[in-house]
C-alpha cells in the first residue's frame, strides 16, 4: 500500500497564504481606516477558506492498494478499481490555475480523471512506481526514439530562465505588493505591511 505525502514547502505556502487572508482583516478592522475598506475586508476570510478548499480539492489524499485507488477529497471520498482504468500518462502537462504543471494523469473508462501533481506531493516517484506495476498495459506515454546517427548533431547547451521574471514569481510578488500598498493607509501600525513580504520570502525557499 502506498499513500500520498504532501510537500512540506507547499503546505507551508498554502498555510501562510490562507492565514494571511484570515488574519489580515482583523488587523484592518481594528484600525481607523474607512468603513468601505473594512467592508471589503470582510470577504477575505471567505477567500482564505476557499483557497484551502481549492488546494485540497485539486490535490486530494491518494491511497493505492492491490485492488483500488482511493482519492480523499474534502467531505468526499472516491474509490476506483484498477480494472476500470483506461489510459495512464505518467508524465504530462496539465492545466493548474492558468498554468501548465507536471502531473500523472489517470483516465477511467467512465471518463473521470484524476491528476497527481508533481509539485504538490513529495513521493510522486513512489506513486508512479506502483501505478506502473498495477497497470503497465494502460500506460500511454510516448516512448522517445533515439538514433545513433542523430547523436553527432547534438550539442551541449545550457538553458536557464530568469527566476525573477517567471510567471509564478510575478504573480506572487505582484499580489503581495498590491496587498501591501492597499493596506498601507488603512492600518495604524506599520509592521503588518511586512506580512505579505514574509510570505513571499517563504515561497522563494521552495
Amino acid at each position: 500500500m502506498v499513500k500520498s505525502k504532501y510537500s512540506i514547502v507547499q503546505l507551508i505556502a498554502i498555510g501562510l497564504s490562507s492565514g494571511l487572508f484570515l488574519v489580515l482583516p482583523f488587523i484592518i478592522m481594528n484600525s481607523d481606516g474607512p468603513d468601505k475598506a473594512k467592508l471589503v475586508m470582510r470577504i477575505m476570510p471567505i477567500l482564505g477558506l476557499f483557497l484551502l478548499y481549492f488546494y485540497f480539492r485539486t490535490g486530494p489524499r491518494f491511497m493505492f492498494d492491490n485492488e483500488f485507488v482511493t482519492a480523499k477529497y474534502p467531505f468526499q471520498k472516491k474509490i476506483y478499481s484498477w480494472s476500470a482504468i483506461k489510459d495512464i500518462y505518467l508524465s504530462k502537462k496539465e492545466n493548474y490555475f492558468l498554468q501548465n504543471m507536471e502531473a500523472t494523469s489517470i483516465i477511467f473508462e467512465d471518463g473521470k480523471k484524476i491528476k497527481i501533481w508533481q509539485d504538490i506531493y513529495s513521493n510522486c516517484d513512489q506513486m508512479r512506481e506502483i501505478i506502473s506495476q498495477k497497470a503497465a498495459d494502460k500506460i500511454r506515454d510516448p516512448k522517445p526514439q533515439i538514433f545513433s546517427a542523430n547523436l553527432s548533431a547534438v550539442t551541449r547547451r545550457r538553458y536557464s530562465g530568469n527566476v525573477y521574471t517567471s510567471y509564478n514569481t510575478l504573480l506572487i510578488v505582484g499580489l503581495s505588493l498590491f496587498m501591501a500598498f492597499s493596506i498601507r493607509g488603512e492600518i495604524r501600525l506599520g509592521w503588518p505591511i511586512f506580512i505579505p513580504i514574509f510570505f513571499v520570502c517563504i515561497l522563494f525557499i521552495g
